[in-house]
């Protein structure tokens, strides 16, 4: 259940860079910040490859999921200081993100549930 959430936010994450960079290609106005894109897109890949570890159970699991959840804050923090109207889809996904991941920290954090990850 837990790599099937953070599936979930990788692709809500790659969703929103695609149609952000979508809306960038169509309309006139509107132009993509393509360090937003990036990042977007590279948080997603992130995400992906946490699903991924928590899914086999890999040993280095819980020390990504630190590093996502530090690097996801601190990108949270920044995107919301922008103040921009697309913040609310980054904020959203920023959101998910650390609600995932601080739920893939509690739930293997038990000294039962470490053991489990040994690949």
């Amino acid at each position: 259940m837990l790599a099937l959430m953070t599936l979930l936010v990788a692709l809500l994450t790659l969703m929103l860079s695609f149609s952000l960079w979508l809306r960038g290609e169509i309309s006139d106005v509107y132009s993509a910040d393509p360090a937003l894109l990036a990042g977007l897109a590279t948080f997603g890949l992130a995400y992906g490859l946490q699903a991924w570890a928590v899914w086999t159970l890999r040993r280095w699991a819980r020390a990504f999921t630190v590093a996502l959840l530090v690097c996801v804050t601190i990108a949270g923090l920044l995107d919301t200081a922008r103040n921009e109207v697309l913040a609310l889809g980054t904020v959203l996904v920023f959101g998910l993100g650390f609600v995932c991941s601080v739920v893939a920290l509690l739930v293997t954090h038990p000294p039962a549930a470490r053991k489990l990850f040994t690949h």
